[in-house]
């Protein structure tokens, strides 16, 4: 698999710095920091803004040339945020690799794909916006990979229905997200194995696990959109510490993704599938690339991001997985 993973790693070329841009960077930056400094003014004049972050009674300020001053230099971060998002998609919208042509299916359902924590922006809205490519996107919150009574919200229930994406419909990938729904304290008990059988009947998977339901959409896909399946995880959490998501062992996680490379396997050996994996939740540099401070400022909480971390954090590693792998298809 890591052989796998790194072939598909993007060939570096030559790149020409643009001091403009960068220059652009750091002054956002310094915004970002002078808005952090001034975190603390709710709580030193709520009778100006409240524990919401809403101004109360702005004309109280006007009384105090300080405040006034505070106020200005509080609200510098989100002009940072903007300055950041036009550099990003700047940069973004120069690259070849994932054509405007590509329809990729984002299909995972919970509440990270849907941006349960940012009004249903997440990470689909941000590749088509960055790339130009159509993502169509069926994610609703609470919901997970395991089909428990025909539940019509269970992601296996949401592909066949074609209430999305008809069979005919032709797409360049799609994708399933690896929910962390599967393994929280009510569910993880039906988390399932892999079936032995390599003549694959989609009768035979118990849809009422996870990994039965996991292979019965990986089969569905490529029998009726023949394309690539993208497997996508979470970012890396936590049962203790600043990345701290109790009600979802990452113990548990973590043997479901294990489980989830074992089936990869097993496609690639008996089938033709194409089924990768963007793995957030394993990838060292990817999680240990931002602080604790950063974390906080990117994450709602530790499983949703909010739109700097979609944006900022998680789409940028998608686009270069994406990129990387229809380059690496193309060849």
């Amino acid at each position: 698999m890591k052989e796998r993973e790194e072939s598909l790693s993007p060939k570096k070329a030559p790149e020409t710095r643009e001091s403009s841009v960068e220059l652009l960077k750091l002054i956002a930056i310094f915004f970002i920091v002078i808005c952090h400094s001034f975190d603390g003014l709710g709580c030193l004049h709520p009778e100006i803004i409240g524990s919401d972050g809403i101004f109360n009674d702005l004309t109280i300020a006007t009384m105090n040339p300080i405040l006034i001053v505070e106020v200005i230099l509080s609200a510098f971060g989100q002009l940072g945020n903007l300055i950041f998002l036009i550099c990003s998609s700047w940069f973004l919208s120069r690259s070849s690799k994932v054509k405007p042509q590509k329809i990729l299916k984002m299909i995972a359902g919970d509440s990270v794909i849907y941006g349960s924590s940012t009004n249903g922006v997440a990470v689909s809205e941000f590749l088509s916006k960055t790339t130009g490519c159509l993502c169509v996107k069926d994610a609703i919150s609470g919901t997970k990979l395991q089909c428990i009574d025909n539940d019509p919200l269970s992601f296996l229930s949401r592909v066949v229905s074609g209430t999305t994406l008809k069979p005919d419909k032709e797409i360049d990938g799609f994708f399933i997200q690896i929910s962390v729904n599967d393994v929280s304290s009510l569910n993880y008990k039906n988390m399932g194995d892999l079936s032995s059988q390599t003549n694959i009947n989609l009768n035979s998977f118990d849809v009422s696990t996870t990994l039965g339901s996991l292979e019965y959409i990986v089969n569905y896909i490529e029998n009726t959109w023949d394309c690539p399946i993208f497997l996508c995880t979470q970012s890396f959490y936590e049962n203790s510490g600043s990345r701290q998501a109790g009600f979802f062992n990452p113990d548990w996680y973590t043997v479901l993704l294990d489980k989830v490379y074992s089936l990869i396997d097993k496609y690639d050996t008996f089938s033709n599938f194409d089924v990768e994996i963007i793995n957030l939740f394993y990838d060292d540099a990817f999680n240990n690339a931002v602080s604790d401070l950063y974390f906080d400022w990117a994450m709602d909480d530790s499983i949703h991001p909010k739109l700097a971390g979609y944006r900022n954090w998680w789409t940028p590693y998608f686009i270069s997985y994406l990129e990387a792998f229809f380059a690496n298809a193309a060849d």
